[in-house]
């Protein structure tokens, strides 16, 4: 899957000058609530059963959270929920990575805070963005939810 298959057509943007259809609210960027605790955590993660584990551990924490295990699905419920105020990602996913889709995030999504996370060093060919927390595998949750805690002011 290519990353300009995860953004909206052109057409889309132009179109929503003029009007406020569903359509051009969903390619709006998200706006987060000002609350922390009612803002869901989305955890994505290739290894759905890693993504529903961290997001379990996160609401055992007080933090709701959602799990998905693609990029796809993650995209959709970002435009369906609007109670998701932060994403967790892995780096290393087949298809669209977490850097692309981390770039994918900032177009559509610009106050979405972002936290990715790996289980593998990051190579001479990496190029993570400035503002990134990166958490390594395996990590404590309370590492996480410090990382949490710090993007969304809390």
């Amino acid at each position: 899957m290519l990353v300009s298959e995860l953004l909206p057509p052109p057409f889309i943007a132009r179109q929503c000058k003029a009007n406020s259809s569903p359509q051009c609210i969903l390619a709006q960027p998200a706006r987060l609530e000002s609350d922390m605790t009612k803002r869901t955590v989305l955890v994505v993660d290739d290894n759905l059963d890693f993504a529903e584990g961290i997001a379990r551990l996160l609401q055992l924490h007080g933090q709701p959270a959602i799990a998905m295990a693609t990029v796809r699905g993650a995209l959709d419920t970002l435009d369906d929920d609007p109670t998701v105020g932060l994403v967790v990602s892995d780096i290393r996913m087949p298809q669209v990575d977490g850097f692309d889709f981390h770039r994918v995030l900032k177009y559509r999504f610009a106050s979405l805070p972002v936290v990715l996370m790996t289980g593998l060093p990051l190579s001479d060919e990496d190029n993570p963005p400035r503002d990134i927390r990166i958490l390594h595998k395996p990590f404590p949750i309370e590492e996480l939810l410090q990382a949490i805690g710090e993007k969304l002011g809390g």
